[in-house]
């Protein structure tokens, strides 16, 4: 297989995920292509496998271009549905797993998907919202029957399908992909309004894949974030994929077996996001911690003290700096020695400009913006946002919405936020989506949600309310009736009820003066003892 070093010069016509597979098979059909804990497939049964449920999505009735939501755990199956839609012509929509209620019938609706193949396990949440659903007819259950209940009740009921019955159909020939064919329509979480609808081109996912680290063949690429990422899914499984290496998915990242499950699995690379190594690094030091098979790890972002946490655990630390919409831009192969975010890939060209798009002077901060050498290697829109594409893609550049600044020698430093997006737990969240959701309490009149410092790396959420008059509500039910609604990441750690949000003369929310103010005044719910995880709220009584 091509080695890394020489991934820059696939021409566009290859940069698809069914050519990458076919090479895959052509050169080392018996080499391992993924693993978990339970399965293992090489690259000539992951695409026979691939081929049989591709089979079965067709005669389900799946066709070219059509959209199928997933919602789906870290397991061979989840890997095996988007290799399989691939195969056809199809369009995944990767679902965050934690979604419930409105948030996840809204990504369901907007991306206009008739079908979804769902964990039995997580099938509660879509049953919550099935009355709401206004396309999805079928979803194929994954998973032992006794993972939980298969039923819908209502008027848009969907038909059930099973996955073992589609994934053992008689297998059925690719189709001609092009790499600007799309591949996914991957959810992020906007800034300034409802979550977009990123429409991913081919040549854009494998561009992104291709981005940061050095897995070679041989390698086994621990994937430990979830395949409804980009990161997960192109930056671990796929770019061990492109490599013709061993892409390892893990369920879940637990901090204390970390290590444990890195040896037992022999993993030489990883990728995990900033607070994942914090929470690393914060253990107690153990006896022979660098005696482990990993060789370097893929951080975004790196930790303060990215030199102690390399020489302690015995790797070397890559890095990058992207989103879903223009991908891994900027990359650096070694944190500890290079400087800043690092520098612009090959293949790209960046600038740093201000508000009417005119370069500044270098030192000075301004909006990171980019555009491509070779076509649909960057998002191709948002989905039926065409407004919101061309305020991003105005004058020729992909806007980021991040603010940087360059140094001569061409490293680039992260300064802040354009916008009003919060990072949290690994997760990019909105605070106009937070918001919405605190506004629709019958006593809040209106809103601000900011991020705040958190010891972690990233943020912590903090929830400014104004109520009406004369309603009444505590803290801690705001906090319930927002860890009811939202997934965990984005249910605010502080709340502070006021009398009025600071304005500006047009009446816009001063989040600057919020955000300064800091959480002084503000109740804590970890203090408290509340906490909000995927498998639901902890409160102090449960806890006494």
């Amino acid at each position: 297989m091509t080695r890394y070093a020489d991934l820059g010069r696939t021409p566009l016509e290859q940069r698809t995920l069914n050519a990458v597979l076919q090479r895959a098979l052509d050169e080392a059909p018996d080499a391992v292509a993924v693993r978990d804990p339970h399965r293992s497939m090489t690259y000539a049964e992951l695409w026979a496998a691939a081929s049989r449920l591709a089979g079965g999505f067709r005669a389900a009735g799946v066709q070219r271009g059509d959209r199928v939501a997933m919602l789906l755990g870290n397991h061979i199956d989840n890997v095996l549905t988007w290799v399989a839609l691939s195969a056809i012509g199809a369009i995944e929509v990767p679902v965050n797993s934690n979604y419930r209620r409105e948030m996840l019938s809204y990504i369901v609706n907007n991306s206009k998907a008739r079908l979804a193949v769902v964990d039995r396990g997580l099938l509660g949440q879509l049953q919550e919202v099935s009355d709401d659903l206004a396309h999805l007819e079928s979803v194929i259950l994954h998973g032992p029957v006794d993972d939980g209940p298969a039923a819908f009740r209502g008027p848009r009921a969907p038909r059930l399908l099973e996955f073992t019955e589609l994934a053992g159909h008689a297998p059925t020939d690719p189709a001609v992909i092009d790499p600007w064919d799309l591949v996914a329509i991957m959810y992020t979480s906007g800034t300034t309004g409802r979550s977009k609808g990123v429409l991913c081109p081919h040549a854009h996912a494998w561009t992104h894949a291709s981005g940061v680290g050095t897995t070679e063949p041989g390698d086994t690429r621990y994937v430990v974030l979830p395949q409804f990422h980009i990161a997960g899914q192109w930056g671990g499984v796929y770019r061990a994929f492109l490599a013709g290496a061993t892409a390892y998915v893990a369920p879940g990242f637990h901090v204390s077996t970390f290590w444990e499950e890195i040896r037992a699995a022999g993993a030489t690379t990883t990728q995990l996001v900033g607070t994942m190594a914090a929470f690393l690094a914060a253990q107690d030091p153990r006896p022979a911690e660098a005696d482990n098979p990993l060789r370097e790890i893929h951080m975004i972002p790196v930790v303060p003290d990215v030199a102690a946490f390399a020489q302690r655990f015995g790797v070397s630390v890559a890095s990058g700096f992207g989103n879903t919409e223009i991908g891994t831009v900027i990359a650096k192969t070694d944190a500890v020695r290079q400087p800043g975010l690092g520098v612009v890939r090959k293949g790209y060209v960046a600038r740093v400009v201000d508000e009417n798009d005119v370069e500044v002077a270098t030192g000075e901060v301004g909006e990171f913006v980019v555009r491509a050498d070779l076509p649909w290697t960057t998002m191709a829109g948002y989905l039926d946002e065409p407004e919101k594409t061309t305020e991003v893609l105005r004058n020729g550049w992909l806007h980021s919405g991040d603010g940087v600044y360059q140094d001569e020698q061409g490293h680039y430093y992260f300064a802040d936020r354009v916008d009003d997006a919060i990072r949290r737990r690994g997760e990019n969240v909105s605070s106009l989506e937070v918001e919405l959701h605190v506004n629709a309490h019958p006593a809040v009149l209106e809103s601000a949600v900011v991020a705040v410092p958190s010891e972690h790396l990233e943020d912590e959420i903090k929830a400014v309310v104004v109520l009406r008059k004369p309603a009444e509500v505590s803290e801690e039910e705001l906090y319930l009736f927002l860890a009811d609604r939202l997934p965990y990441f984005m249910v605010p750690r502080y709340v502070e009820i006021c009398a009025e949000l600071p304005k500006t003369p047009t009446a816009k929310v001063r989040k600057s003066r919020l955000r300064e103010e800091g959480v002084a005044d503000a109740w804590d719910s970890t203090a408290a003892g509340f906490l909000a995880s995927r498998s639901g709220v902890t409160t102090p009584a449960q806890k006494s």
